[in-house]
């Protein structure tokens, strides 16, 4: 074949492609929580609302004990003993020389024995018996309902309870605001002082204040502190002394109760499982000290700084020991030295020492 000569046309044959096929969708399959989920849901649920309904129930039965008080069916000379001279009201709450008078829970249980519980028409004989739950209703709704009697005059029937259409949101009691209202007379004007310091904040004073019967700053709970004074001041007396912060750190302290204060040493033992906890105890005991250093060195007060060298003096007293040496043999070997050099002389810390007072004193 001559070069000129054409090749001919070779045509290759074309393979037809084949449809593309969907992939299959694979749907998740749906995960049913097991019936008991639901049922445990419902019952927690169940739960709370009967909750909101008992409270709001509580400050009914509040409220029906001082229309009773006001119809003259709650006789308060039958808390007295027979021999009492005074069965007045003004007896019930204050002492002869004019202080308010705390109440303890006998004091309670009288009331309900001898007041309530015949104001209702019932048997005291074997009443607690067989009637227990109904028995401690009554113990609740007392301290509430004495304290509604003492403050009379700032509770209107009709008015004082809340009335939600919601039934999630609970019944509530309206506190007025001269209930905690600071007078002239220097001793009642501390006492409602310092219930106002423990139950409302500052924004919340010279306004009205709505409450539900339970909760921290609840009915119940301010009713006996209303009767308890004393109490409620030296409270805010220690209140005003220690910070949230400080008293947390007090209770990680206490010898007794606290997880730091009750801790003689770290996890113990050899093996895989007692080195992690230990390791993980060290560094959350490593991140707490640094912060705490951090916070001391940065506050502008001679007490803190003093205590940077209080921590330090224990610090080095510690390094001086067997167990530090025997760990960490390097700094022996290294010869090295912790006391610290005070006008060019060496400062010997030890477990009788005082850095500060030498310091002060050279």
């Amino acid at each position: 074949m001559s070069k000129t000569q054409k090749q001919p046309l070779v045509v290759k044959p074309t393979v037809a492609e084949s449809p593309k096929k969907d992939s299959p969708k694979v749907e998740s399959p749906k995960v049913e929580s097991p019936e008991i989920v639901a049922e445990t849901w419902k019952l927690v649920q169940d739960i709370a609302t009967s909750e909101i309904e008992v409270n709001g129930r509580m400050l009914f039965l509040f409220r029906n004990m001082i229309e009773m008080y006001d119809e003259n069916l709650l006789d308060i000379s039958l808390y007295f003993d027979k021999t009492a001279n005074d069965k007045s009201e003004l007896s019930l709450f204050y002492s002869v020389d004019g202080k308010r008078k705390t109440f303890m829970p006998s004091h309670y249980d009288r009331f309900v024995n001898l007041v309530i519980i015949p104001a209702l028409n019932q048997n005291l004989l074997d009443f607690r018996k067989n009637n227990e739950y109904e028995y401690k209703a009554l113990q609740a709704v007392c301290p509430a309902v004495l304290f509604g009697i003492s403050e009379r005059d700032n509770f209107e029937i009709d008015t004082m309870l809340s009335n939600p259409t919601n039934p999630k949101i609970p019944v509530e009691l309206k506190l007025v605001w001269d209930i905690f209202k600071f007078g002239k007379d220097i001793q009642e004007s501390d006492f409602r002082k310092n219930l106002a310091t423990k139950f409302l904040t500052e924004k919340q004073h010279s306004k009205d204040y709505w409450a539900t019967f339970r909760g921290d700053s609840g009915v119940y709970e301010i009713s006996r502190s209303y009767f308890q004074p004393l109490k409620v001041n030296d409270e805010n007396a220690k209140n005003s002394k220690k910070s949230d912060f400080s008293k947390a750190l007090e209770k990680l302290n206490d010898v007794e109760k606290g997880v730091v204060g009750t801790r003689q040493s770290l996890t113990q033992g050899k093996g895989e499982i007692p080195d992690n906890r230990r390791a993980n105890e060290v560094k959350e005991i490593k991140t707490m000290v640094f912060s705490f250093i951090q916070l001391l060195s940065k506050t502008d007060s001679k007490k803190a700084q003093s205590t940077l060298l209080e921590i330090y003096e224990y610090l080095v007293t510690t390094m001086k020991t067997e167990n530090f040496k025997k760990n960490l043999p390097i700094v022996v070997a290294k010869n090295v030295e912790f006391d610290p050099k005070i006008k060019d002389r060496t400062f010997e810390i030890n477990k009788s020492s005082n850095l500060i007072k030498y310091i002060n004193n050279i």
